[in-house]
């Protein structure tokens, strides 16, 4: 412990010494010391490989510090660079803590009174992922504080013994200065892998002007369905075996469930101009069918559901934040249905074989849909009239899923599976100059695909 602090001060003094890289060591030196904390615990199931790759990222970025030390500045490249391999070992510090939080509630659950003793005692107040868990260890704690003495757990929880890199404020400024990119994603999508073990599930995450950059952002264990991102940045996505709507910050932390007791959640939007998260739901195991659209706060109060009758199924959902208006894909119904923010004047405005993902064309006045059934991607005015094929894949088996518009620059984005491999592609509004945008080994089944802030950018 005292030679990695030593390195840190050491790293802290060379880069405090610089103009602008000095603010990397402040954010820095704290995931540099949960090397020690994290291989106090590297008995744990799921812990022990993750630790050790965690302490050679470490040890590789103080390496590269020393090589560093000899310049007396850093050129651009050398602060992104360094600037990258901070960001990578916070989300693995992320992932180690999420497996440590799961240890901790299952410690409760099972009575183990020691083993949440030794947890509740690391200095890292972000183990406590979630209000819910907050409030379970408390209360545990307080049952069962006379089988042996914790130093004030509600200040171990409140108070941060540790900042991790990505939750220390940098002021626009300050990114402005340094060239540093936000730490924000702008594009989101889910991607699901079946087995016969269960569903493994992910949500990767980019910048929208560099796709192919995006990288894995929350590995979930579970079959996902929508994604979206408020303007403060936190994440939503809808969990199908979890049967909930969970959100996280903007770095994947502090994972929370915000809306439960749902049975296939599926589809998901953001109305900033509300606050609220709108989520698409479908009654799969009654007969017949039945589908329904709620919304709810950011924070899952004030829940409300909104469109009860009419869809069969609850596909994916987008909203006109020009207009106001609902926009609902309803796959096994094979209706696209419009209506206003409260779910009223519902309309149905096309027809198609199985509509999956949609969007709205705000520069051509369309709304724009793919059709994994037809293995085409459609368009039609507002009101569902001048229906138009845009693209045409060729392949039974293209299966084009999620789609939004990045206005910006006026394209396309989409999933889409071609020769059995599952990429994000993108093209022009009326479907011409298609490129590859993101491939990925098992990319498949894509719940959602978001764009942050798209009509403003």
């Amino acid at each position: 412990m005292f030679k990695v602090f030593i390195y840190s001060l050491i790293f802290y003094s060379f880069l405090n010494a610089q103009e602008y890289p000095k603010i990397y060591s402040k954010l820095a030196t704290p995931l540099f010391k949960a090397k020690i904390i994290f291989n106090q615990y590297s008995h744990l199931d799921g812990i022990e490989e993750r630790s050790s790759a965690y302490s050679l990222d470490v040890d590789s970025i103080l390496s590269n510090g020393y090589s560093l030390m000899e310049k007396r500045k850093l050129t651009k490249k050398e602060r992104t660079e360094y600037l990258h391999s901070l960001r990578t070992l916070n989300k693995k510090y992320n992932q180690i803590v999420y497996e440590l939080s799961k240890h901790m509630s299952l410690a409760i659950d099972r009575d183990d009174y020691k083993k949440f003793k030794s947890l509740v005692n690391i200095s890292l107040n972000e183990i406590f992922t979630s209000n819910k868990l907050t409030d379970k260890a408390i209360k545990y704690y307080k049952k069962n504080k006379h089988l042996g003495k914790i130093n004030s757990i509600e200040e171990l929880i409140n108070n941060t013994k540790i900042i991790p890199f990505n939750n220390t404020p940098v002021s626009k400024s300050t990114k402005q200065i340094m060239d540093v990119p936000s730490y924000i994603h702008d594009i989101y999508w889910t991607s699901s892998i079946g087995s016969n073990i269960g569903y493994k599930g992910f949500i990767y995450g980019g910048n929208k002007t560099d796709i192919s950059n995006s990288q894995r952002i929350l590995d979930i264990g579970r079959s996902l369905g929508g994604v979206v991102s408020d303007e403060y940045g936190n994440i939503y996505w809808s969990d199908i075996d979890e049967k909930a709507i969970l959100k996280s910050n903007v770095y994947g932390a502090n994972i929370e469930v915000i809306v439960d007791n749902l049975t296939h959640p599926l589809g998901l939007a953001i109305d900033n101009k509300r606050k609220r998260i709108y989520w698409s739901d479908w009654m799969n195991t009654e007969r017949p069918q039945k589908g329904y659209v709620g919304y709810s706060d950011f924070d899952g109060q004030n829940r409300r559901t909104i469109i009860g009758q009419r869809l069969i199924s609850g596909g994916q959902i987008c909203i006109d934040s020009k207009f106001d208006k609902l926009y609902i894909a309803d796959m096994f119904g094979k209706s696209i249905f419009s209506s206003d923010m409260e779910g009223l004047n519902l309309k149905l405005i096309a027809y198609s074989k199985q509509p999956s993902g949609i969007a709205v064309d705000y520069k051509n006045k369309r709304i724009v849909w793919s059709d994994s059934s037809s293995d085409a991607i459609y368009s039609a005015e507002l009101d569902g009239s001048i229906k138009k094929k845009l693209i045409d894949f060729n392949d039974a088996f293209a299966s084009p899923s999620s789609i939004c518009i990045h206005h910006g620059v006026q394209r396309l984005i989409y999933s889409v599976s071609l020769q059995h491999q599952g990429v994000i592609e993108s093209s022009g509004l009326h479907g011409a100059d298609r490129r590859v945008e993101f491939s990925a080994q098992k990319l498949h089944n894509v719940g959602g695909l978001f764009i942050r802030y798209n009509i403003q950018n």
